[in-house]
């Protein structure tokens, strides 16, 4: 009991500061714990005065933590004080909220498989569609390649043609002065 008394001259210290509205957060967590030793040391009257207070700031700061705390306290409170009733409604509240904290939660947790699965499946498509695209660089470059080795090819061939034309026609007009001369020689010869 000496423990929650000193503990009540800390909280009371606390809520009396001048800037005490300035962080309603913080001023809410004092209140709710003012309120838990004003129970434990039965000042109901002060005790609930506090925790309605915390739960009602909570609540307007949409601090769902702290209000299942408020209401876990608001509900020992009212057990202590032997309103069974009202300690069953606040603990039904507790069981709700977190019910509600728990199911958001698992949508949460949902909603974040879905986003990673969708994540990693786009980009896996990614991998697949940049391993694609390599594969078909290569296969261009490869077709190139080979484009270019049968232009290379023709061009030989038509180098070695138009080379081998050259040296026939070059053979034949050889022969055609030969054949001449031959005639020339044979008329000469036949005139002696």
């Amino acid at each position: 009991m000496e423990r929650w008394e000193e503990a009540l001259l800390y909280t009371d210290r606390a809520l009396n500061l001048p800037n005490k509205t300035a962080d309603q957060q913080n001023h809410a967590h004092l209140l709710n714990i003012s309120g838990e030793a004003h129970t434990v040391t039965k000042q109901f009257g002060l005790a609930e005065e506090e925790l309605l207070t915390a739960l009602y700031i909570n609540r307007s700061l949409n601090r769902r933590s702290s209000i299942q705390l408020n209401l876990e306290r608001l509900s020992e409170h009212y057990e202590a004080r032997g309103r069974t009733a009202q300690a069953l409604i606040y603990l039904n509240n507790v069981v709700e909220l977190k019910d509600s904290i728990h199911q958001e939660q698992i949508s949460a947790k949902n909603t974040e498989l879905i986003e990673r699965y969708e994540s990693e499946k786009k980009e896996q498509e990614i991998a697949r569609l940049e391993t694609e695209s390599q594969l078909a660089s290569v296969q261009l470059a490869k077709v190139q390649q080979q484009r270019l080795a049968s232009l290379f090819g023709v061009l030989a061939l038509v180098v070695i043609v138009g080379l081998l034309a050259y040296l026939w026609r070059s053979k034949w007009n050889q022969n055609e002065v030969l054949s001449e001369k031959n005639q020339i020689i044979e008329q000469s010869l036949r005139e002696k």
